[in-house]
């Protein structure tokens, strides 16, 4: 067996995919690996197939082909010291990487040309390492298969049972288009922390006839959390509950499958709405499978573009945007493409709601204010809330030339819902997610974090339903309730904090009276 010239190389192949799974364990579908496991595979035997057009040597072939995935997946590694060596900057670190990956690739050939002798040993040792460090991997992937896969499976099914609300024959039904912008801060956080005054777009949402909820937060501190709750239009206490290890579970599946089954939807879709899902690079709001139409743009998940981010065509990818593997200029594409496509919906024999998760002003990075592809030689050279800003300003204008379309055109009979799910990253939040204690900071922080921004289209303008406050988990109860002739009761405002390594370990934050 540890003879076998072609069992490294499949194992070294799939090891980089494999690895990057075990280390998203709770974040991730194994069926997002199942395609650049595929895709490794194959493109090993491929080369595997050209060099012995050139050589007959198959245990040197295969030997080759397994040092050149074990070096190509290293850049991560590399790159990630290079950048902690000082008096490097990201781009030289970048390439540097690349020459000392290279460099290293090609003196290891010669070596084993010179020692061809001792192929079979180099072989067999080969096969033991490649067998050893799978294992590694591997075990906490099937430990977590297994372990209460049962309890798992029962909670799943529970909670995928999500109650629409019935609606009966209601007429004339609006439009409704539900437009998540991640991390849009609120207009006191651009203020006070960004030194920036978004004034003049607040004033044009309030010209266009919009209610704006000033000091509105988001339930939940996650993106997970906050668009489960308000899809769904409750908070997730029954979720909470139902997490097989409970405060200590990792694992969010229980999360994304209610946001995929939510109630909105259903509800909408029942009485004949015709359901628009435009996707972000985030899986579990890629794409939704009751949706009528799926709407975005890119060819990796993100998944593959992590595997594709720590592998030596990463500074490639950057520098001549391969629409294939830059994911950055990606998303650049998917977001143009998206707008594009949102302002040509039009109603046609029944009414449209539109879900639309616009990952931005959310880094990454890519737009320049007035539009243009921001280059990583530029994006390298700006500090991120200058990155942030630019990014903001860009998308404003886009929401204005939206908002114009749809108040002008169909604004007689459209409700327009514009709100982000949590607000920009505290520094010391972002430098520790995974254990962050929310209950030593102050309320600056926490507000940064939570406030928001909420504004909300009514076609006659009749906000009275709306003084009371409106809290993401109540926007579709009013919603229902104002146009769908329900009577649902609204919620009493909650907020809620956590990290990302227990998302079913929750604080509630009491908000301070505004």
């Amino acid at each position: 067996m540890f003879n076998i010239p072609y069992l490294h190389t499949i194992l070294f192949s799939i090891y980089p995919v494999v690895t990057l799974y075990s280390q998203n364990l709770y974040q991730v579908l194994i069926k997002d690996a199942f395609f650049p496991a595929i895709v490794m595979l194959i493109s090993a035997f491929l080369l595997i197939f050209v060099l012995r057009l050139l050589s007959g040597n198959t245990r040197l072939i295969t030997l080759a082909v397994s040092l050149f995935y074990l070096l190509m997946f290293s850049y991560g590694t590399v790159s990630k010291y290079m950048a902690r060596t000082g008096g490097i900057n990201e781009l030289t670190g970048q390439w540097l990487s690349v020459f000392i990956i290279i460099l290293l690739y090609f003196i290891s050939l010669k070596l084993l040309k010179v020692n061809k002798i001792h192929l079979l040993g180099f072989t067999s040792f080969v096969n033991k390492i490649s067998l050893l460090i799978i294992i590694i991997p591997i075990v906490p992937i099937v430990f977590n298969f297994y372990s209460g896969m049962q309890f798992r499976k029962k909670a799943l099914s529970d909670i995928s049972k999500t109650q629409k609300v019935d609606i009966g024959n209601i007429g004339n039904l609006p439009d409704i288009y539900y437009l998540i912008f991640d991390r849009y801060a609120s207009q006191s956080t651009l203020s006070g922390y960004f030194g920036f005054d978004n004034s003049s777009f607040s004033d044009y949402l309030e010209n266009k006839g919009f209610y704006l909820a000033q000091n509105s937060w988001a339930n939940y501190y996650s993106s997970a959390h906050s668009l489960t709750s308000s899809l769904n239009m409750d908070y997730l206490d029954n979720i909470i509950n139902s997490a097989p290890a409970g405060p200590d579970d990792r694992d969010w599946t229980l999360l994304y499958n209610r946001l995929e089954e939510n109630a909105v939807a259903k509800s909408l879709k029942s009485i004949g709405y015709k359901y628009y899902h435009f996707g972000s690079w985030w899986w579990p709001t890629g794409k939704n499978r009751l949706a009528d139409e799926n709407i975005n743009l890119g060819y990796l998940s993100e998944f593959s573009a992590r595997l594709v981010d720590s592998s030596i065509l990463f500074p490639l990818a950057k520098k001549y945007n391969f629409p294939l593997l830059d994911s950055r200029y990606n998303q650049w594409r998917r977001i143009n493409y998206q707008f594009d496509r949102l302002e040509r919906i039009q109603s046609e024999n029944s009414p449209v709601f539109v879900f639309a998760h616009f990952i931005i002003p959310h880094e990454p990075f890519v737009f320049e204010s007035d539009g243009k592809f921001l280059t990583a030689q530029k994006e390298s050279q700006k500090d991120i809330n200058e990155k942030y800003l630019d990014q903001l300003v860009f998308l404003n204008g886009k929401i204005k030339s939206f908002v114009d379309i749809v108040v002008n055109s169909r604004g007689g009979n459209s409700v327009i819902i514009l709100q982000s799910d949590e607000g920009p990253y505290p520094v010391q939040y972002e430098s520790n997610k995974d254990s962050f204690d929310w209950t030593t900071v102050d309320y600056p922080l926490v507000s940064q974090k939570m406030a928001i921004l909420n504004a909300i289209y009514f076609p006659d303008g009749n906000y009275e339903i709306l003084k009371n406050g409106l809290s993401p988990v109540n926007t579709f109860r009013i919603i229902f309730n104002r146009f769908l002739g329900q009577n649902l009761p609204l919620l009493p405002d909650r907020y809620y904090l956590g990290n990302m390594s227990q998302p079913y370990n929750l604080i509630e934050y009491k908000k301070p009276p505004q």
